[in-house]
């Protein structure tokens, strides 16, 4: 009989797989589908990561810094849902006498539409406003007419790559969405990756304004095999996932607000019931009266659109300070 004393001889091959499997097992599986690796170096750079000027404290293309104190324009920005850079109202290529919207459910600023000028089609064909107003007074050699794109005839606009004379088959249309929409706007033969913006008679590009889509733009958006292509060359791939819109970023952002709200009056509650009613409730007037002070601060901050400084917050608590002191 063995000496069960005895002790268990393991080689440093099987210390070496037994680890491999835990680490295995942690990191999701050993099968090909694992969404890890191990890799014994990383890079030191991420090639996948992104950063724009705005990681330097500089935005819009006039390179400023936010807050700037120096700034003589309306400091107010909006953020460009494709490069997600920020830009200063009068730097969106928007036509003097016109404003930008109320309700909106994005911006694409005009660098991007010049890197993905197929957009112009959905803005034309949804006739978006102001964009179509401020794009039509720009246009050079084409005419905008109850919403149809005419241009003029061959010899006075240069031919894209490939484009050809011959009318879009309507079994295309009804695959393509953007080839339907070319087609209403009776703009025919283009090959949308090579596609400009002065290909629809704008001669000066860099003043394409930026557009304010409506509700549910991207919802819009053909997804036929040649669409996707064509997004993937441009890398804007994302423009087809539904976690990536505003609005959804938005929902979020409102979702965890109430629940951030409710965990807060839960913890309020719970610690003002140890003590006895007459500090609790107090105390909760205080709360009260300090969440209302603040909100109607940001609200006019907000409706005039001034820009918050460190001195204006210590005021307001200072305020609130010397207000409970006479309560």
């Amino acid at each position: 009989m063995a000496d069960e004393s005895e002790e268990t001889t393991v080689s440093i091959e099987d210390v070496v797989k037994s680890i491999n499997e835990e680490q295995a097992i942690v990191m999701g599986g050993i099968d090909d589908r694992a969404c890890c690796s191990f890799t014994k170096e990383k890079d030191d750079e991420n090639a996948d990561n992104q950063y724009n000027h705005n990681f330097s404290n500089s935005y819009c293309i006039c390179q400023r810094p936010y807050p700037d104190e120096e700034y003589e324009g309306n400091e107010e920005m909006i953020q460009c849902g494709l490069c997600e850079d920020w830009f200063h109202v009068e730097h969106l290529n928007l036509p003097d006498d016109v404003a930008a919207p109320d309700e909106y459910e994005e911006m694409t600023c005009s660098q991007c539409l010049r890197r993905c000028a197929f957009l112009c089609l959905y803005a034309l064909s949804r006739k978006e406003q102001p964009w179509c107003m401020a794009f039509s007074t720009l246009l050079s050699s084409t005419q905008l007419v109850n919403g149809h794109v005419n241009i003029e005839p061959e010899t006075k606009r240069p031919k894209l790559d490939g484009e050809s004379n011959e009318p879009i088959s309507s079994s295309l249309t009804n695959d393509c969405e953007l080839l339907r929409i070319a087609s209403d706007l009776e703009i025919q033969g283009f090959d949308f990756k090579k596609l400009q913006v002065k290909d629809l008679g704008l001669s000066d590009d860099s003043k394409v304004p930026s557009v304010f889509w409506s509700s549910g733009w991207r919802e819009r958006l053909c997804r036929c095999p040649s669409c996707v292509t064509l997004y993937k060359h441009l890398n804007v791939s994302y423009l087809l996932d539904p976690e990536d819109t505003m609005e959804y970023y938005l929902d979020l952002g409102e979702k965890k607000a109430i629940e951030m709200e409710k965990e807060e009056n839960e913890a309020l509650s719970e610690a003002l019931s140890e003590l006895p009613h007459s500090v609790a409730s107090h105390i909760a007037a205080g709360v009260n009266y300090m969440k209302e002070t603040l909100e109607e601060f940001l609200k006019k901050k907000h409706e005039s659109g001034c820009v918050i400084t460190e001195a204006e917050i210590r005021a307001l608590f200072e305020k609130l300070r010397q207000d409970q002191m006479f309560q």
